[in-house]
């Protein structure tokens, strides 16, 4: 329901904070006082277009904010999950701030988000009958979710749900393939990008090493002289004593010492395995000079290969492990293509199957909305009737379409309202001819018919009372009472019999001050009812007798209940 509602510098209102409650909440005030500022901005809460005209004349911006309590509609929280927006403590917080420049900004529970995500996340939140805002009972879809309502078939909804489902599924699969093979060129295309990736043979790692090699063949002269260079240190030549002559002949000169002091034994040893390793390295150098090899053709053999694998990175992916999971994936596809016609028959079958169980349930859940619509459009017409409607005639039409392609999500009927309001005249689609007013007594009449618990958050009623008077205003006064106590009602009025059955009346002035003028929305207490439903009776004037019939209209409300 809807709890707060803070309007600042829209239209005819400065600010204003506006505390609503459960049940039935009546707006009164006088003609052209600002009620219908209150729809404006409530409308602008469900995702309407805002415009800089509704800006309070003097100011630069305006905003409006309400506050909603969803711990009863669960859609509404989901909703905001899928949206990624966190609803904690079961509200729903949204603020529209506006200015003259044109932008626009929008807060659901402090998260700064757009226009059509409040619209999707707002929808169905209230159900708002005037006559040119948010008139739900006209759609199509609406108009079969009612019927729905009304027939109680939820299980039989649910198992249709499932059946289109699983019927989009396997229809998708079956284009898809059908796609698939009906591009002659992807398939040559396939084959020949096997072939370039079988002619290259490409090896795991193989850029890797024919990287390494490309550094060894070009470093071959570098890495010669080098080695001569160690080699010469270590052995030396004919003109040059090397590190190896030079540790021998101390090895010499240690075993003469050795003769003389066999303490020098330990030394001698050592001395003895730095000759042995020394000439071991000394071999294993000449045996990696020797095989220093630098080979033109071949620098040329590996350079080519890696401009090979550079193009087919380009074409293929970044890596040689990328390419060659992509061949995998092309041998696959081929040998997938290679077995279409009969995967396509075997999908033409499982497609077949499901349109056929969806048509079963589909025929079933259409004679449960035709039955169902023959009786909700005898129990609309009555309740039309009791609210001094007489001579309307209200039809559910709902007929099975004939084209399976026409069907949807929702089912394969047609339905839609039709209404003859005078008799003697053909019906025509409610959205064709019903005024402002007669759409809200309509919906009203479905509120009673149609047990709509936990379905809709607030029901806002204008000119609900257009064209009525008397019995029939309190009629409709005791069937909004009714109304609200599954969901609340918002109901803005002009006749006292309706106000009287209000669970909380909030009165709409136009003030003045100075050159400005300005609307004011206050709460009324009991003896603020009664004067307000008196200037409701007099026509603006409040007399003693006045007083006395508001009071009397106020306990035939409460004896009603």
């Amino acid at each position: 329901m809807l709890v707060d509602l803070h309007i600042q510098h829209f239209a005819l209102i400065d600010e204003s904070k506006i505390t609503f409650t459960k049940g039935l909440n009546v707006l009164s005030g006088e003609t052209g006082a600002g009620k219908s500022i209150i729809i404006q901005a409530i409308s602008l809460l469900l995702g309407g277009r805002a415009s800089s005209d509704w800006i309070q004349t003097g100011f630069e911006a305006a905003m409006v904010e309400g506050v909603f309590d969803i711990e009863e509609l669960p859609w509404v929280s989901k909703r905001l999950l899928e949206a990624g927006i966190e609803a904690p403590g079961h509200e729903l917080l949204v603020r529209r701030q506006f200015n003259r420049q044109g932008k626009n900004r929008i807060f659901i529970n402090g998260s700064l988000s757009t226009l059509a995500v409040l619209q999707k996340v707002a929808e169905g939140l209230v159900d708002l009958c005037s006559q040119h805002e948010h008139q739900s009972l006209l759609r199509p879809a609406y108009q079969t979710h009612l019927l729905d309502r009304f027939a109680d078939h939820t299980d039989l909804l649910d198992r249709y749900t499932e059946a289109w489902d699983k019927f989009e599924s396997a229809e998708q699969a079956y284009n898809h393939l059908l796609h698939q093979k009906g591009s002659i060129d992807r398939e040559e295309f396939l084959k020949f990008q096997l072939a370039e990736l079988d002619q290259a043979n490409l090896q795991p790692n193989e850029e890797e090493s024919l990287r390494e090699r490309k550094g060894l063949l070009q470093s071959a002269d570098r890495r010669s002289a080098s080695i001569q260079t160690v080699l010469g240190s270590l052995s030396g030549d004919d003109q040059e004593q090397g590190a190896f002559r030079c540790i021998h002949r101390a090895q010499e000169s240690l075993r003469q010492g050795l003769s003389l002091d066999d303490t020098l034994l330990p030394y001698s040893q050592a001395l003895a395995q730095i000759e042995v390793q020394l000439s071991e390295l000394i071999r294993d150098l000449d045996h990696y000079h020797q095989r220093i090899d630098f080979d033109e053709a071949d620098l040329r053999g590996v350079q080519e290969r890696l401009a090979l694998i550079a193009a087919l990175k380009r074409k293929h992916g970044a890596t040689v492990s990328e390419i060659l999971l992509k061949r995998s994936l092309i041998e696959t596809e081929m040998e997938q293509m290679s077995r279409w016609e009969e995967r396509l028959e075997a999908q033409r079958v499982a497609r077949d199957r499901a349109r056929a169980v969806l048509g079963e349930i589909g025929q079933e859940l259409s004679a449960s909305r035709a039955k169902a619509a023959k009786k909700l459009s005898k129990r609309v017409t009555e309740e039309l009737a009791e609210l001094k409607m007489e001579d309307v005639s209200f039809k559910v039409h709902s007929a099975i379409l004939s084209e399976h392609s026409e069907w949807t999500a929702r089912g394969g009927d047609d339905v839609h309202f039709l209404i003859a309001t005078n008799a003697g005249h053909d019906s025509k689609p409610l959205s064709k001819i019903a005024s402002g007013g007669e759409l809200s007594r309509v919906l009203l009449a479905f509120r009673q018919v149609v047990a709509d618990r936990g379905g809709i958050g607030v029901y806002l009623f204008d000119e609900i009372d257009s064209g009525m008077g008397g019995e029939t205003a309190f009629l409709v006064g005791k069937k909004l009472s009714h109304v609200s106590k599954s969901g609340q009602v918002l109901c803005i009025t002009h006749l006292p019999q309706v106000a009287a059955y209000s669970d909380h009346h909030l009165l709409v002035e136009k003030k003045r001050t100075g050159k400005a003028t300005f609307t004011r929305i206050r709460s009324l207490d009991r003896s603020g009812k009664n004067e307000e439903l008196a200037r409701m009776l007099g026509g603006g004037n409040i007399t003693t007798n006045n007083l006395k019939n508001a009071r009397e209209l106020i306990e035939m409300a409460k004896g009603e209940l």
